[in-house]
């Protein structure tokens, strides 16, 4: 059994070999065809095919027209390395006794060749193969070039593209890079019958994927979706489910403009990269298609305050948590049918302490505004902040106060930090001085100061140690070179 499954795959390999050789001998003796023009040829016995060989300077349609007093025909399509990129048989009217046959193929520019060949019966035969043009913005040669992300096509919002899905070229990658998080409105238009749209975030991950048909009645695509992302690089891809042809696109852009300006994926998911907020002060946030989750972290010292939110979103998970994690509050407003706005307004009585406030949801996205209040004068949105991450020797750490630049040098908060480096810190609330020690080296600081003590020596600092919500923050250059740490 093995001996003969053994001879099989052996004389399969031949006869593929023997094909494929064949098949290039053929082609190597193709006639040169004139795109537009009528060619007649026969058909006789022990005729092989008739091949033809022509060039394409741009992407385009060809409609080929034959008829032949033929019973059957077998018609096929090579591309320039030979491999066979369609093929069909067609059989004679019974009644006529005539091929009358007709199709259009979408094809990439290039070297093509056109094989006739008989499938049972012999004659005359005629054909002309018609050349329409299309436009690309991004010309491809045969079998593409921008068929991954790694080769995708840059293209940039509020411009217009023109691509081609052919029968020899079924998928286009486009690059897009995005400076800020925001409504990416995709406009697409085409006449094929279906496409697959998908959306690929930095890391290959595929985020959103649609499968728009055409109306049968206009034989045309006319698409459209608002996509909610962060900021950073995304790939769109346009590939074939069902046709080939041109399409056209573009995206607008419309910046969220949030108060903490976050990468792909979320920067404050979890209450340990929590945003820091405070009373009367609005903020704007930003669920996406890539980061459902916002969390904040906020002081309250008073009894009573009030949570306000309004958002063009048809509903968002809200909850409250104590500073040790444990939920103490949930609601889930949604929007009014009329207006389509959710516009939200609660009382939370609370003891004084730290809290987390959480804005979530993962089937509905865009951008929302919230705030606290206990009765006093709301400030409008600030300009959104920079994201300031600290890692010690390849390890993310985490502060309760976020850190801070000023005059061009950053401040973070000093336990975290000095912990981190492994220093002792001690506290001085008398004389508002920190003290660190790390092996043979002791650093002190004095808020407002600048002046920083290295066991024994003065050295003067550009910026000085301060307290922001009862945190005090350190230069952290300074104080990480002064334990022989590289910044």
């Amino acid at each position: 059994m093995k001996k003969t499954v053994s001879l099989l795959l052996c004389l399969f390999i031949l006869f593929s070999t023997f094909i494929t050789v064949n098949a290039a001998n053929e082609l190597s003796g193709a006639k040169n065809y004139t795109l537009g023009s009528s060619k007649s040829g026969s058909i006789l016995e022990g005729d092989e095919s008739d091949i033809y060989k022509f060039e394409l300077a741009n992407p385009a349609k060809i409609s080929i027209n034959l008829s032949a007093n033929i019973y059957c025909l077998n018609l096929k399509l090579y591309d320039e390395n030979g491999k066979e990129i369609w093929y069909e048989q067609p059989y004679w009217n019974n009644t006529t006794e005539e091929i009358s046959f007709q199709k259009d193929l979408f094809v990439n520019k290039g070297k093509y060749f056109f094989s006739v060949s008989k499938w049972s019966g012999e004659g005359d035969y005629e054909f002309t193969i018609e050349e329409t043009s299309t436009y690309e913005t991004f010309t491809e040669t045969q079998n593409g070039n921008n068929n991954t992300t790694k080769t995708a096509n840059s293209i940039k919002h509020g411009t217009d593209y023109t691509g081609f899905i052919a029968i020899n070229d079924d998928v286009d990658v486009y690059q897009l890079n995005l400076t800020s998080a925001g409504k990416l409105a995709l406009n697409l238009s085409a006449n094929i019958y279906c496409l697959n749209l998908k959306l690929y975030d930095d890391n290959g991950k595929e985020i959103w994927y649609e499968q728009p048909y055409w109306n049968n009645t206009t034989e045309e695509i006319s698409f459209q979706k608002d996509l909610f992302v962060n900021k950073g690089k995304y790939f769109f891809s346009v590939s074939k489910w069902s046709g080939e042809g041109e399409y056209s696109f573009k995206f607008l852009f419309t910046s969220a403009n949030e108060s903490f300006s976050e990468e792909q994926g979320g920067s404050n998911n979890k209450t340990n990269s929590a945003n820091i907020i405070a009373i009367n002060q609005k903020y704007i946030g930003f669920i996406g298609l890539n980061d459902n989750v916002d969390v904040y972290r906020i002081v309250i010292s008073d009894s009573s305050v009030s949570l306000n939110l309004s958002a063009n979103i048809y509903r968002l998970n809200l909850k409250m948590f104590d500073e040790n994690g444990k939920e103490i509050w949930s609601q889930t407003p949604y929007w009014n049918n009329t207006t389509e706005e959710i516009s939200f307004s609660k009382e939370l009585k609370l003891a004084a302490g730290l809290y987390y406030l959480t804005v979530s949801d993962s089937s509905v996205h865009g951008s929302y505004t919230f705030w606290f209040t206990n009765g006093g004068y709301v400030s409008e949105p600030k300009i959104p902040e920079t994201i300031i991450t600290v890692t010690v020797n390849e390890k993310k750490i985490s502060f309760d106060q976020a850190p801070t630049l000023e005059n061009g040098r950053t401040l973070v908060p000093l336990r975290a930090i000095f912990e981190a480096l492994g220093a002792e810190v001690l506290w001085n609330d008398d004389t508002q001085t920190v003290t660190a020690t790390k092996g043979s080296t002791e650093i002190s600081l004095q808020i407002g100061s600048t002046q920083m003590n290295v066991n024994g020596a003065i050295k003067t600092l550009d910026v000085p140690a301060k307290l922001i919500n009862s945190r005090t923050l350190v230069p952290v250059r300074a104080i990480s070179e002064a334990f022989g740490c590289k910044v």
